[in-house]
C-alpha cells in the first residue's frame, strides 16, 4: 500500500559514510516527494528531518546538537517547514517545487496535461509534483498515483473553448489555442461535471441516484431510468431523467448523507429557502 522513494547520500555523515533514506508516501497519497533537506545533522533546536517530519534536537555540551526525538507531520498538515521546524498545511519549497507556470482558480488538487504530474493549490499557490513510481498516473478522483490509473489529458481543439479531461469530468481546461495545452484547469464545484455544448458547470446524470445543488442547499436533484418508446413498434430505450426537488420545511441537503437534514445541522443559510 505505501510507496517508498529511496535516497542514498554520501559524505554528508560524520566519516563520510552512506546514509539510506527512505520516505514514505502517505497512505492517502495526497503528496510524493520530490525534495528533500540535505541538513542530515541537527543544526538548530527545531528542523525537518525531511519533508514531512518535524525534528527537536538538543545542544550536545560540545557546540553542535543532537536529535532527540521526530515527529511525523499529521495529514491536516502533512508539511515539514524547514524554517520554523514544525509542521504546515503548506508544502515547503524544498518539497515541491513552486509552479509559477499553474494558474489555482481555487485551492484544491488538479491534474496536470500531463498524466503522470499534478498541482496542488494552496492559498492560491500552486505546487507541482510527478508521481515517482515508473509506470504509475495521477489518479484525480483518489488523489495519489497509481499503476492503474488512466492515463488522460485535456484535448483542446479551438481557442476560447473549454474542454473535459478525458477521464475525469469533473476538471475541465480552458483552451487558448488547437493542439496547445490549457491556459487554466479547474473544477466543477461538488457533483458537477463540465458540459461542453453549453460550456458550463452542470449536473449530469450518470447513474440513479441523488446530485447536490450547489447553488441552493435547500434543493436536490434526483436521478432516475425510465424506458421510452423509439417510436418503432416494440422498441424502447432506457433514458436517464432529472429531477430537481425541494427538501421539506426546514432541511437542507446533506451531500455526505445524500439525504435532507435538519437544516439547523448543515452550514445551509435557511433564507435560501425563502
Amino acid at each position: 500500500m505505501f510507496k517508498s522513494v529511496i535516497f542514498l547520500f554520501c559524505g554528508l555523515v560524520a566519516g563520510g559514510s552512506c546514509v539510506t533514506f527512505i520516505d514514505k508516501s502517505f497512505q492517502d497519497g495526497k503528496s510524493i516527494l520530490l525534495g528533500i533537506s540535505l541538513a542530515l545533522k541537527c543544526t538548530s533546536y527545531f528542523s525537518c528531518l525531511d519533508c514531512k517530519t518535524a525534528r527537536i534536537c538538543k545542544p550536545d555540551g560540545l557546540g553542535k546538537f543532537q536529535q532527540v526525538t521526530t515527529i511525523p507531520c499529521p495529514t491536516d498538515k502533512p508539511y515539514c517547514n524547514e524554517v520554523s521546524g514544525t509542521c504546515s498545511a503548506t508544502p515547503d519549497v524544498k518539497c515541491g517545487a513552486a509552479d509559477a507556470t499553474f494558474i489555482c482558480m481555487g485551492d484544491g488538487y488538479f491534474p496536470d496535461a500531463n498524466c503522470t504530474n499534478y498541482h496542488i493549490c494552496t492559498e492560491f499557490k500552486a505546487f507541482k509534483y510527478h508521481c515517482a513510481v515508473k509506470g504509475e498516473n495521477y489518479d484525480a478522483e483518489q488523489r495519489k498515483c497509481r499503476a492503474e490509473a488512466p492515463c488522460g489529458t485535456f484535448d483542446c481543439k479551438a481557442a476560447g473553448q473549454k474542454v473535459v479531461h478525458d477521464y475525469y469530468p469533473q476538471y475541465y481546461g480552458y483552451c487558448r489555442g488547437a493542439a496547445l495545452l490549457p491556459t487554466v484547469i479547474d473544477r466543477c464545484k461538488g457533483p458537477y461535471q463540465m458540459n461542453v455544448t453549453s460550456q458550463l458547470c452542470e449536473p449530469i446524470c450518470t447513474t440513479e441516484g441523488v446530485l447536490e445543488d450547489v447553488e441552493d442547499c435547500t434543493k436536490y436533484f434526483k436521478c432516475h431510468k425510465e424506458m421510452l418508446p423509439t417510436g418503432v413498434k416494440g422498441q424502447w430505450n432506457p433514458v436517464m431523467l432529472k429531477d430537481h426537488l425541494d427538501c421539506p420545511e426546514n432541511t437542507a441537503f446533506d451531500p455526505k448523507q445524500f439525504i435532507c437534514v435538519d437544516i439547523k445541522k448543515t452550514k445551509c443559510n435557511s433564507k435560501t429557502k425563502d
